[in-house]
C-alpha cells in the first residue's frame, strides 16, 4: 500500500507540478509538447523510483523492474494523454467546464489504473 501511495505522489508531481503551461496548452495538437511532457513525466517518475529503489523501504523492487515499469507507464501515459488532451481542449474551448473536469478526472483515473495495474513488474 505504501508503494502505490508513493507512486501516486510521483504522478502528482510529474503531471501537475512539473507540467509547464506550454506543455498543458499545446500537447493536444503538438507531438513535440506531448513528448516533452511525457519525457518530463518519465524523468520525475524515474528519479522517484530510483530513490525508492535504493532505499530499504521497498526491498522487493528490482532495478530491471523499475525500468520496465517506467517504460510501460510512459507508453501508456502517452496513449492516454494523446486522446484526453484533445477532448479536454475541445471542452475548454466550448466553455463546457463540467465536461472538461469530468474528462480530467477520467484522465487521472486512467493514469492511476495504469500505475496500479502494472506494479507487478517492479518485483
Amino acid at each position: 500500500m505504501e508503494l502505490i501511495v508513493y507512486v501516486m505522489f510521483l504522478h502528482f508531481l510529474a503531471d501537475f507540478v512539473f507540467q509547464s503551461d506550454e506543455m498543458a496548452q499545446n500537447k493536444y495538437n503538438s507531438l513535440y509538447w506531448l513528448t516533452y511532457h511525457i519525457g518530463t513525466y518519465g524523468l520525475v517518475l524515474s528519479l522517484g523510483l530510483h530513490l525508492v529503489g535504493i532505499s530499504t523501504v521497498f526491498e522487493a523492487i528490482s532495478f530491471e523492474g523499475m525500468w520496465l515499469y517506467l517504460l510501460v507507464n510512459m507508453g501508456l501515459y502517452f496513449m492516454v494523454d494523446f486522446v484526453t488532451s484533445k477532448i479536454t481542449h475541445h471542452y475548454w474551448d466550448k466553455k463546457e467546464v463540467h465536461k472538461f473536469f469530468v474528462t480530467i478526472g477520467f484522465d487521472q483515473f486512467l493514469h492511476f489504473a495504469c500505475l496500479y495495474l502494472t506494479l507487478g513488474v517492479l518485483q
